[in-house]
């Protein structure tokens, strides 16, 4: 999810969030989880107020395929892994 500079602090990051928690919900999930590039630190306490929370990083994320293996070491030392059950 990306709101461009502009556009931010008007409710639109927010909006979406809700927008796929509530999609997610009605599609029978039971459970989200995300990552984020740790320097993010506005989109954290977004997704926070929501009701995720930080975990460690979880098997099949979405660098998985993009990254040699020997670079996700370095992949997780700069992002967040979060979770929220819904």
């Amino acid at each position: 999810m990306y709101v461009p500079p502009k556009y931010r602090g008007k409710g639109i990051g927010r909006a979406i969030t809700n927008r796929l928690i509530d999609d997610a919900r009605s599609m029978g999930y039971r459970q989200l989880r995300l990552e984020s590039l740790e320097f993010l630190h506005a989109a954290h306490s977004l997704y926070r107020s929501v009701g995720f929370h930080e975990i460690d990083p979880y098997a099949d994320n979405s660098m998985e395929s993009y990254q040699p293996a020997k670079q996700l070491d370095q992949y997780y030392s700069i992002t967040v892994f979060m979770e929220m059950d819904l």
